[in-house]
């Protein structure tokens, strides 16, 4: 029998890998791309992007769900370096209405840096938070003062929340003294050149391709449906943006967990390398897990939630694998991706990998 072996570029395999998707039918069009320690590398598209049949590319927009997350933590952390926000400051400093409980017992308010990191105590509510989407910030006030009845006692445990998160983020816009969205823009996306990247809530008329997002309706065909626009709730989920500029943002953020360099490129000037490693930092260890793999071996599955993103590490190919300490991984090379596609409950397209 013979040994040898078939060398596929990495370009070539992830080209089948994301192509499978529309050739399946499991999405109607999707873009790809792949960031190295330069920038993107390479990019391409698949299927459609809207009904006039166009074709997804490197610079069209999509909406990219909870990976706006990365970007108002990195604004927290730019206020706190500037002066401006404690991270530790209880959310009750800025909305004195949040109360909750533990069962019967009164729960302390979860700090700012707790609710950026899912350790706020509060209930995950992926799938019912989608009619909060449009609410005012004083609605949304309004929503939470009857008080919360915490899953656990804050800092003591991860549960993905976006209503936390996004009240986070609603203090980070009173400590600077403006919406979070346009100190997020003003601060880190047009310095770093991010131009085709917005809130959808200060989206421009115009311009760029953008996905439609798209769901299976009952007769089981892709149905096209507008976009949502974000209000209160803009923190949590409601950033638009491109391959092109998400390669800015992917590179940016490896940038700073290399030997530092004399390029501009690197984006030291706009925040510090070491709150960018801050931002990449376990804050909430999640509960490791033991995977199976597609071949019958097993992986374990270690990581948690750093401020406004999943920090995930895997030990894998054996029966029972040896734990270890759970790192944020350093590729030199990241693949993102934007997809149409939606679980038939969100009102957004978003990104397959972030």
């Amino acid at each position: 029998m013979s040994s040898e072996t078939l060398v596929v570029p990495l370009v070539d395999q992830l080209d089948a890998f994301f192509g499978q998707y529309t050739a399946a039918g499991q999405s109607p069009g999707l873009v790809y791309g792949l960031v190295g320690a330069d920038g993107l590398e390479h990019t391409r598209g698949f299927g459609t992007a809207d009904d006039q049949g166009n074709a997804p590319d490197a610079d069209t927009v999509f909406p990219i769900a909870s990976m706006t997350k990365s970007f108002v933590a990195l604004g927290a952390l730019l206020a706190r370096d500037r002066g401006l926000l404690d991270l530790n400051a209880p959310i009750t400093d800025f909305y004195p209405q949040w109360h909750g409980t533990v069962g019967d017992e009164p729960a302390v308010a979860p700090t700012l840096r707790q609710l950026l990191s899912m350790g706020g105590g509060l209930t995950e509510d992926n799938s019912w938070v989608d009619p909060f989407l449009g609410l005012t910030e004083a609605e949304l006030v309004e929503r939470i003062r009857p008080g919360f009845n915490y899953s656990n006692h804050p800092g003591s445990a991860f549960e993905y929340s976006n209503i936390g998160f996004t009240m986070a983020g609603l203090a980070v816009g009173k400590a600077v003294g403006r919406r979070v969205e346009d100190w997020v823009t003003d601060e880190i996306l047009r310095p770093l050149g991010m131009n085709s990247t917005w809130f959808d809530n200060r989206a421009p008329e115009g311009g760029a391709l953008r996905a439609v997002g798209y769901s299976l309706n009952t007769e089981g065909e892709w149905a096209g449906f507008p976009p949502a626009v974000s209000d209160a709730m803009a923190a949590a989920g409601g950033m638009q943006s491109t391959i092109t500029d998400l390669s800015i943002w992917v590179r940016f953020l490896a940038a700073a967990t290399r030997p530092a360099t004399a390029s501009a490129d690197d984006g030291d000037a706009v925040v510090s390398r070491a709150s960018r490693r801050e931002l990449q930092r376990i804050h909430q260890v999640d509960i490791p897990s033991l995977q199976a793999r597609p071949d019958g071996t097993w992986k374990f599955v270690t990581g948690g939630y750093a401020l406004g993103l999943f920090v995930r590490g895997s030990v894998g190919g054996c029966a029972v694998p040896r734990p270890r300490h759970a790192r944020h991984p350093r590729p030199d090379r990241a693949a993102v991706a934007g997809d149409a596609a939606t679980d038939g409950g969100s009102r957004r397209a978003g990104p397959l990998l972030g």
